[in-house]
């Protein structure tokens, strides 16, 4: 079977698939439509589905020895950006926006829905299709993980389109190749007074700039230097006039690692740093991670099989050396249960403006990635099944 013939065959339903998710995105926890229109094309393939936690969907296509099972995973969430492309398809909800490329898994993962189902001869197995909510806000993969412990999984595969990698080709690659990431807040307690007579209050201001300065030094003189380790802080808030030394103050940053070592000593630092920072100026400071998603960390096997089955239709000329990355996704926590991959498809094209990053107002892909993906998606269930 040549697979990627065979998906190309279906481009206008990837694309029409595609367009219709982008012009219609959802929030987080929010996908009640997405999940809806997923279902019922499912339901126009004669596919078997199951509906997990408010919006997930997973699909089944059984082949022969249905017992050994492959989960292919894509996610269905926009973001909280207000569209500035110029597109037929462009965004209708106002404020939302698939600025990460979910609209095209979603129709990646259709298209490979339907050519397993027409060449259920060749799955030697069965494959579950998961579409899963919620991955923006790192939630709802333990509705899918719930769902797919009842079932001998060998394997767990992802896909996720990637604007700076060129279309045509596709980043494969064994070991770690997106950080972990755990967002926190340190809530910080002072003493307010008048702006005339600091010395009758505690400025939580002045606390906050010491507890940013000493996480960066800990972080400096703790941690290996040779080791990928990002801190950063996006916020601090407090007060509201100049002549007021307020009550309170929060700090709201996140962390990056690839190493679960660096990840819990880094978080036992920033408790650590903050409460005793704020101590020394007889304040109190509360950290709390409110966010966590694993690293993600392809096993060696699973990604040469991924290398094999995209050279199988696209060329050994296609894999594309990328490097990790140290933007987040919850198909890490995937990656921890399961041995699997997560494939990195090119959508980057100059020519037709698709060169902006994702998480941008002007975000938009080269609609060609999609029958490559979801020849990919296939490719790997079927090379999975017979070689794990």
């Amino acid at each position: 079977m040549n697979i990627l013939d065979k998906a190309k065959a279906k481009s206008d339903y990837l694309v029409l698939m595609r367009r219709e998710f982008h012009k219609y995105p959802e929030l987080s926890l929010q996908e009640k439509e997405t999940s809806e229109r997923i279902q019922r094309e499912l339901k126009k393939m004669n596919i078997d589905y199951v509906v997990v936690g408010d919006y997930g969907v997973i699909a089944t296509i059984e082949g022969k020895n249905k017992d050994n099972v492959i989960a292919l995973r894509a996610d269905i969430d926009a973001l909280p950006v207000i569209e500035k492309n110029d597109l037929d398809y462009k965004s209708q909800n106002e404020g939302v926006m698939h600025a990460c490329g979910h609209d095209a898994h979603i129709a990646m993962l259709l298209g490979a829905a339907s050519l397993l189902n027409e060449n259920k001869e060749l799955i030697n197995g069965t494959v579950k299709l998961c579409f899963q909510q919620a991955e923006e806000v790192g939630k709802c993969h333990d509705n899918v993980l719930n769902e797919l412990k009842k079932f001998n999984i060998k394997s767990v595969f992802a896909i996720h389109i990637w604007s700076e990698i060129p279309v045509g080709k596709v980043s494969i690659e064994a070991g770690s190749m997106m950080s972990s990431c755990d967002l926190f807040k340190i809530e910080i307690k002072g003493k307010g007074s008048h702006g005339a007579i600091p010395h009758k209050g505690v400025s939580p201001i002045i606390v906050a700039c010491s507890i940013v300065n000493n996480i960066n030094a800990a972080r400096n003189y703790e941690i290996d230097p040779s080791h990928s380790v990002v801190i950063s802080f996006g916020s601090i808030q407090s007060g509201v006039a100049g002549n007021i030394i307020p009550e309170t103050a929060t700090i709201i940053g996140s962390i990056r690692t690839f190493s679960d070592e660096d990840r819990a000593h880094i978080i036992e630092m920033i408790n650590r740093v903050s409460k005793t920072s704020a101590e020394a100026f007889r304040a109190e400071a509360l950290c709390e991670i409110t966010v966590s998603v694993d690293s993600v960390f392809n096993d060696k096997k699973c990604t040469e099989i991924a290398q094999k089955s995209l050279e199988s239709f696209l060329g050994k000329e296609s894999l594309y050396d990328f490097g990790k990355l140290y933007v987040s996704e919850n198909f890490g926590t995937y990656l921890k249960t399961y041995p699997g991959v997560m494939a990195f498809v090119g959508a980057k094209n100059d020519s037709k403006g698709c060169d902006v990053i994702h998480h941008n107002d002007k975000f938009n892909i080269d609609e060609d990635a999609l029958p490559i993906g979801s020849s990919l998606y296939v490719q790997y269930a079927i090379d999975a099944l017979n070689n794990l």
